[in-house]
């Protein structure tokens, strides 16, 4: 099994579009994404940097989706 590794914000606003997510709007440097049919929103920080992989299991858990699942969009 892989594990989830580091990657790109804009990677992960990817990922999340491929999961039914939409980026309803962008304040600053936050992005805040909704799944209209989970009735579900985050928000993703957009810098310059990487997003570290505590983040990211963070954000799965928020929006109730698996790593496999995760790793499968990627």
């Amino acid at each position: 099994m892989q594990s989830i590794q580091p990657i790109s914000p804009s990677r992960l606003i990817k990922a999340m579009e491929k999961l039914g997510y939409i980026a309803t709007r962008q304040r600053g440097s936050h992005v805040t994404m909704i799944n209209h049919e989970k009735k579900s929103r985050t928000c993703v920080s957009v810098h310059s940097s990487k997003v570290n992989r505590n983040i990211i299991r963070k954000i799965l858990k928020q929006i109730d989706v698996s790593e496999e699942e995760f790793l499968g969009v990627i």
